[in-house]
């Protein structure tokens, strides 16, 4: 009898470890997935203030898991968001799934570092590591993309031969002559002289436009010219200290105009300083910007070429520089301008007359039928 109960405990222990032995077996089996579509390039360049958007889907067996993860390789650089979708199909047991992630850089990245790159990738998810599962992977490279440059806004090539005799700049201060390269630079724009101005340029890569340039710049006359003034002082322009200037960030004569004034010492006047900072505050604010209310006054007619530069470290990881050139042209000799108000009398009372000897010619013709 005692044998008998030991046989059957045995084969109850036998049965019992049987059905977790065949439960593991569950647990460990791969799933299986049809295919992961997606839009993924293999490369991509991050700079400041953009993101990246990317997608996949997942397409799985029946009854077959379709969960999405996403991950980076290096957390200190990347940031990204993931919204997931799921969606039913023609076959009721095959369910999809649709995920888009949103990548961006984080803030303040050690630019001491020699390389800013990290892979991101999108798999299927799996409980078992070991488990091959369908996967999608692209590296980020966090800097200035190649290729990336400003360019004036309505930059054109035509027509220039017929707007200049000739692209030089006589340098009336140093008594020679410098060339604009039209070819590489493009037409001048064209302002009359008793017109601000403010420059507006575009950021492209390549021939692809990305976004409008709507940052800090600073300008400098390639061949010395200053019969120019900016229009806003820096009281005006709301400083709460006084801000840098050409005078200020040239006195190193070891550098020059384009090495002096950067986007790596650009200190913002915006930013309340200490009492060493003070200074005057009604000298001329010589930043511009597209969307500031800083412009540039002229003082004598001519073709100004001009430097111009970036210097928000907030806009983009590149060193954006390029010239362009303006021509300023006097206003046309004007003759006698007869005076809206008056064209405006003569018009009202020549209608008025002639509604008048319209009324008389009718009652003239009653009266005579």
């Amino acid at each position: 009898m005692v044998a008998f109960c030991m046989n059957r405990v045995s084969s109850g222990v036998i049965i019992i470890f049987a059905a977790l032995s065949s439960f593991s077996v569950g647990q460990n089996t791969c799933p299986k997935q049809k295919v992961l579509l997606h839009n993924v390039s293999p490369q991509y360049y991050l700079d400041k203030g953009e993101r990246i958007e990317v997608w996949a889907k997942m397409i799985p067996e029946a009854w077959q898991d379709n969960r999405l993860i996403g991950g980076v390789s290096d957390p200190s650089l990347l940031l990204f968001n993931m919204t997931s979708v799921q969606a039913s199909t023609a076959f009721k047991e095959v369910i999809t799934r649709n995920v888009t992630a949103a990548i961006t850089s984080k803030p303040n990245i050690n630019q001491s570092r020699a390389s800013h790159k990290s892979e991101f990738f999108i798999q299927a998810f799996s409980e078992d590591a070991s488990c091959e599962a369908l996967r999608v992977a692209t590296n980020i490279s966090i800097g200035c993309p190649p290729y990336r440059h400003i360019q004036p806004r309505r930059l054109t090539f035509l027509g220039c031969n017929e707007l200049l005799s000739r692209s030089q700049v006589v340098n009336t201060s140093f008594e020679h002559e410098n060339e604009y390269d039209v070819h590489k630079y493009g037409c001048p724009q064209q302002v009359k002289i008793d017109e601000p101005f403010v420059p507006e340029f575009d950021l492209y890569d390549k021939d692809q436009y990305v976004r409008a340039v709507t940052a800090n710049m600073i300008m400098w006359e390639e061949n010395g010219r200053s019969s120019y003034k900016y229009s806003l002082t820096m009281r005006e322009a709301g400083c709460l200290k006084p801000a840098q200037s050409w005078k200020k960030m040239s006195n190193n004569f070891l550098l020059s105009l384009n090495e002096s004034w950067t986007r790596e010492n650009y200190q913002s006047c915006f930013e309340a300083g200490d009492a060493t900072t003070r200074g005057d505050l009604d000298a001329q604010y010589q930043i511009v910007n597209s969307t500031g209310g800083s412009r540039l006054k002229w003082t004598s007619p001519g073709l100004y070429v001009f430097n111009v530069r970036v210097v928000d470290p907030e806009f983009s990881y590149c060193d954006l520089v390029t010239q362009f050139a303006v021509l300023v042209q006097e206003p046309p000799p004007g003759g006698f301008v007869i005076p809206t108000f008056l064209v405006l009398g003569c018009s009202c009372v020549s209608i008025f007359i002639i509604l008048i000897a319209m009324y008389l010619t009718v009652e003239y013709c009653i009266e005579c039928t």
